[in-house]
């Protein structure tokens, strides 16, 4: 019963994880990409 309930509760965690890195990717992404497009701007 213990082995379960850690198994079920490492698999949410690791979701949680991907998720997490994914909204981290996309955030610096669309950050980089404001920063692109200021430097053409600039130019």
């Amino acid at each position: 019963m213990q082995g379960n309930n850690n198994h079920s509760h490492s698999q949410l965690s690791t979701s949680f994880c991907k998720k997490m890195r994914l909204t981290e990717f996309s955030f610096s992404a669309s950050v980089n990409t404001q920063l692109t497009l200021q430097e053409i701007r600039n130019e």
